[in-house]
């Protein structure tokens, strides 16, 4: 069964951009697809962007002490 994470390849080390692949697995064939047309340091711009349009929009939860 073919499972899918996505990473950054950089310098020749793998960057986990979601869920990394379970550590139980110690040895494993693997297929590299590279997305020539997509810039990574684009992906980190967009993620600046949304996290700054985004600041804000979720209030502290209240605890039964604190009210």
């Amino acid at each position: 069964m073919l499972k899918s994470f996505e990473a950054i390849y950089h310098n020749g080390h793998l960057h986990w951009t979601g869920p990394k692949p379970p550590s139980v697995i110690e040895k494993s064939r693997v297929l590299v697809v590279v997305d020539i047309e997509t810039d990574a340091v684009r992906s980190s711009a967009d993620m600046r962007i949304l996290l700054e349009r985004s600041r804000g929009c979720i209030k502290p939860t209240q605890s039964v002490e604190s009210s």
